[in-house]
């Protein structure tokens, strides 16, 4: 990084004078600004090479200035998959090749990337090979990610050889596995393969992940015998993770239901995104925080119905937490379902407390 902040780059001259409206878009972006040499110089490569792809984009009605830029909500983006999906054969430069893979594993660019299976497996082939060495810019587990949600059921031997291909690198062969999660449902090919590779000493943790959402609870016989015999941590402590988590699925949550409105006045709230799975943390890091503690119970109520979130579901409870000195305050929490593994907290707290809550929950922020 440059020590004097009047200093330019040549890298940060030069997108200043070809690139004007990224330069002036990183002005109004200060946090995705590049802040070296190093970083200036990569993103007037990624510019140079995505130069005639934001051209077209253009002629369809999207103006961005980079590839990788947030979109307004409701804005079509068919046409930006559909661009970028023409352009994949032609790119040649591996991060810019990542940067264009990185929104087409977005969900809303699935139907069209299915329509594009036979393209996917033969860039895979190619890139395979090209990037086994070295693959710095993480080119083919975004490769892997997209062909997940295209591949077929007989396409499942071709995963199959690459996730157990020693030479390619981790995080390809580990971006592989949804591919055979998704054909792991019923006994075949594809759950034998994912058993495999329990065997696995890297990969085995994410197996028994993927095992445990093809199979839901058909797999906790398998799970509580990896849990107690498996010769490789990750997967003993994963599916120590995943019976816990199933189980809780299926006990009774007791907390009543409630409503914000039912909290005092001159609460705030903040909302972020989290694993299912890390709420009770987050819940022991608020005692800390607030030297209080929950209820009896309350803790393991909470994280319950945390684990039985799904796609849609809302759920809303009000608790006290006693503090130190003998008083008590209300939390309320907001579990919104985005799907079995990720949730959307809302968390409501008296203002008072607003410093020691963002401390709690940093990360993530309470801006």
């Amino acid at each position: 990084m440059s020590q004097d902040p009047q200093r330019k780059s040549p890298a940060e001259i030069d997108v200043a004078k070809d690139f004007p409206a990224l330069y002036a878009w990183f002005s109004g972006c200060p946090a995705v600004r590049p802040s070296s040499d190093e970083t200036w110089e990569r993103t007037l490569r990624v510019a140079r090479n995505c130069a005639p792809i934001l051209a077209d984009l253009s002629k369809r009605g999207l103006n961005l200035v980079r590839i990788y830029q947030a979109s307004p909500p409701g804005t079509d983006l068919l046409p930006l998959y559909q661009t970028l999906i023409d352009w994949l054969p032609r790119v040649q430069d591996p991060l810019s090749l990542t940067i264009c893979l990185s929104r087409l594993i977005e969900p809303g660019a699935r139907p069209l990337i299915k329509k594009h299976r036979e393209l996917l497996l033969s860039m895979a082939r190619q890139w395979n090979e090209k990037l086994r060495d070295n693959d710095p810019e993480h080119t083919l587990s975004s490769l892997a990610q997209c062909l997940a949600n295209a591949v077929r059921a007989h396409d499942v031997p071709t995963i199959v050889a690459w996730i157990k291909d020693p030479l390619l690198p981790f995080s390809a062969r580990m971006s592989y596995l949804p591919a055979l999660q998704r054909f792991a449902k019923e006994p075949g090919p594809a759950r034998d393969a994912l058993i495999d590779v329990l065997a696995d000493g890297e990969l085995g943790g994410f197996a028994v992940w993927a095992l445990a959402g093809a199979m839901k609870r058909d797999a906790l016989p398998l799970l509580r015998d990896l849990q107690a015999s498996s010769p490789h941590e990750t997967v003993r402590t994963t599916a120590e993770a995943e019976v816990r988590k199933m189980e809780a699925r299926t006990a009774r949550v007791t907390l009543p239901k409630a409503d914000p409105a039912m909290l005092p006045l001159g609460y705030g709230s903040t909302s972020f995104e989290q694993d299912t799975g890390r709420l009770p943390g987050l819940l022991s890091s608020l005692e800390q925080a607030l030297e209080g503690s929950l209820q009896a119970g309350v803790a393991e109520q909470l994280a319950r119905s945390a684990v039985q979130g799904r796609r849609g579901l809302h759920r809303f409870h009000v608790v006290q937490i006693v503090l130190g000195d003998g008083a008590s305050t209300q939390l309320g929490f907001g579990l919104y379902g985005k799907d079995e593994d990720v949730l959307i907290v809302e968390l409501y707290f008296d203002e008072q407390f607003r410093e020691t809550v963002r401390l709690a929950c940093d990360p993530p922020e309470i801006p």
